[in-house]
């Protein structure tokens, strides 16, 4: 299931409809799950040409008694060609500094840990913010084992972290899948924080209009993609504590000024304005007409719901579960039928344990 939402705005009185994510995930696509995210946009100053913040939220639920709740597998958002947005690519001319702060970001998560319900809403918070980062896709460097380079402040150690002063390999690697393209970014931002004892990593992408999603795209303007790494494909999984995602709250600001000062988003001059966003949810190779025993929504004790078991959420994702990893344990909620142990949110019978970064 794919949904667009689309609003005018007419300056001075501009109504602006922007961003979540792109989360590159892993996984079968057949069908598609549940999904029903709402999302808001507001400027701090609707004036013609002004250096207005952009505040944005995506909510695609996160309480645990809502059945539509969900973690995105793909979104991005378009800004159209006329809204001033600075040339941070290798051969253009930046206005402000790599390191420099051009926004916030803060997000509410639900997770599953150590293969139990997936019911846990956690805030996570960006203490530093988004961070103006290096665009050169020459000058790359490895990740590391829990993105300890990207974090490190070694190369050179200046004060500010490696990943921001260079290029982050993995994008490469998303290059050469053919998942982003290989013209530079106009932009990129730079997201890090420690999740529950786990490093996160995410590249703010802004790419030129007709850069990402073809030719036809190109009339909706400037995309901007967010790539959650931990969730990157082209990085193998590492277990961890978080097993399962399954709901997702974002709020996040551009600034109209970054941090030292210059211009990081201008309002356009007086005139109607069309702004695009696009999400994709995540799939379910054994819901639907190819395995009717699976159900399609869930009745669980407790007020809780749930729709559909997604390919991520899903202990056998090609062999129709009867239970669901978004129930509470106790047979036969939470496992399949007579096999569910009652201790966990996992259809144990077939149990797989899932390793996630």
């Amino acid at each position: 299931m794919r949904r667009v939402w689309t609003t005018f705005g007419v300056l001075p009185l501009v109504l602006l409809i922007a961003a979540s994510f792109l989360f590159i995930g892993r996984g079968v696509n057949v069908e598609a799950s549940a999904f029903q995210p709402t999302i808001t946009a507001a400027l701090t100053s609707s004036g013609a040409g002004a250096t207005s913040d952009i505040n944005q939220t995506a909510d695609l639920g996160t309480s645990p008694s809502n059945g539509n709740r969900a973690f995105p597998a793909s979104s991005v958002y378009f800004t159209p060609g006329s809204w001033g947005i600075p040339n941070c690519a290798p051969a253009g001319a930046c206005p402000y500094s790599l390191n420099e702060q051009t926004g916030t970001f803060t997000s509410t998560t639900t997770f599953g840990l150590l293969n139990s319900q997936c019911a846990i809403a956690v805030p996570v918070t960006f203490p530093n913010g988004m961070r103006n980062a290096s665009t050169d896709a020459s000058d790359s460097i490895a990740p590391g084992a829990g993105f300890a380079n990207l974090v490190a402040d070694v190369n050179p150690p200046n004060g500010i972290k490696d990943g921001i002063e260079h290029w982050n390999d993995l994008l490469n690697n998303l290059i050469a899948a053919g998942l982003l393209p290989a013209t530079p970014p106009r932009e990129r931002q730079t997201l890090d924080t420690v999740a529950l004892g786990t490093q996160v990593w995410v590249d703010v992408l802004t790419y030129d209009p007709g850069l990402i999603g073809g030719a036809a795209s190109a009339p909706l303007g400037y995309a901007t993609t967010f790539i959650l790494e931990n969730a990157n494909p082209t990085q193998p999984p590492v277990p961890g504590l978080i097993t399962d995602t399954c709901g997702l709250f974002n709020g996040f600001s551009q600034f109209g000024m970054a941090s030292g000062g210059a211009v990081h988003r201008s309002n356009p001059g007086p005139g109607t304005g069309l702004f695009f966003f696009q999400a994709g949810s995540q799939r379910d190779a054994d819901q639907g007409s190819s395995a009717p025993a699976e159900p399609t929504t869930f009745v669980l004790p407790g007020g809780l719901s749930g729709a559909g078991l997604v390919n991520g959420l899903d202990t056998c994702p090609f062999q129709p579960n009867v239970g669901s990893p978004l129930a509470p344990a106790g047979n036969p909620f939470n496992g399949d039928g007579a096999e569910g142990d009652g201790v966990d949110g996992d259809g144990d019978g077939k149990k797989k344990r899932k390793a996630r970064s």
